[in-house]
């Protein structure tokens, strides 16, 4: 199966090296989490109000906040990318600062983002206008049912009816990001990507890209599963949030970097099967 050969590649990067996946990412992410977390909890603070202070929209602590969140989580993806896939590596403590590359993954990033997001948010409309029907068969089925039976199968199908229309949505947006894959990491790596052309090269692995996408959200929901039969509190719980939030990050960085070795430089990745990989 080509996306569980590609998620164990972009695990492998990280486990084959561990110091450089640590140098690229500790410290722009505690910038990110603490510097960029203080002014956007300030700004949620300031338009809740406080005391006798009326609340109000303060577009600036915001804005910075967001771009301080933003920025060092740019910065590491694109030093993953140049260590990948151009063998650059990062300082001692930090990745190598390059701010042009950095903006210019920005923006290549937030295009990508907004029109996944559309996408997501239409696929969205569709599983809700699916589920409606659904629903008004099983209120119509639940009133045949006994109460007590009547109240747990109304929890169950509301939260799976909730689930499927999540999962639908983060599934088309991580797959789209996906398959613009060539686009994004492209200009970081000195080989820029139109966003037609990355389209384009990823359409015949488009069922692969689902399914690498699926793979992460299914990771995701096992850290989460953990955690909530973890039961701990306190510093093993931040401990294993870190750890996770931490290969999770790194994974949709990895994830990128894989799909755009493959369809851009035309590295093939094993996948047990005779698979031909598209080029530019």
């Amino acid at each position: 199966m080509r996306a569980r050969a590609w998620l164990k590649q972009s695990l492998d990067d990280i486990i084959g090296n561990p110091v450089a996946a640590l140098q690229v990412s500790v410290l722009p992410l505690l910038i990110g989490g603490v510097v960029g977390g203080y002014w956007l909890d300030q700004a949620l603070v300031r338009q809740r109000g406080f005391w006798f202070v009326e609340g109000r929209f303060v577009w600036w602590m915001w804005g910075l906040g967001i771009a301080l969140s933003l920025l060092p989580a740019m910065w590491t993806a694109v030093a993953w990318h140049r260590f990948v896939l151009l063998g650059e590596r990062p300082l001692a403590i930090a990745p190598r600062l390059q701010p042009l590359l950095i903006l210019g993954y920005l923006w290549r990033y937030g295009i990508a983002a907004l029109l996944a997001g559309l996408a997501a948010a239409m696929a969205g409309v569709t599983v809700f206008i699916l589920l409606v029907p659904a629903a008004l068969i099983g209120t119509f089925v639940l009133m045949l049912l006994p109460e007590g039976l009547r109240g747990i199968l109304a929890a169950v199908g509301g939260r799976l009816g909730t689930l499927m229309l999540i999962g639908a949505v983060v599934l088309i947006f991580v797959t789209f990001l996906l398959r613009w894959a060539p686009f994004i990491v492209g200009g970081a790596v000195d080989r820029p990507v139109p966003m037609r052309v990355a389209w384009e090269v990823t359409y015949p692995a488009g069922d692969a890209i689902v399914g690498l996408a699926g793979l992460i959200m299914a990771l995701a929901v096992v850290f989460a599963v953990v955690q909530e039969l973890m039961g701990a509190t306190g510093v093993v719980l931040g401990g294993y949030v870190l750890v996770s939030s931490w290969v999770l990050a790194m994974l949709n960085v990895g994830a990128l970097t894989t799909v755009h070795r493959l369809f851009a430089e035309g590295v093939a990745l094993p996948t047990g099967r005779d698979d031909v990989t598209p080029e530019i």
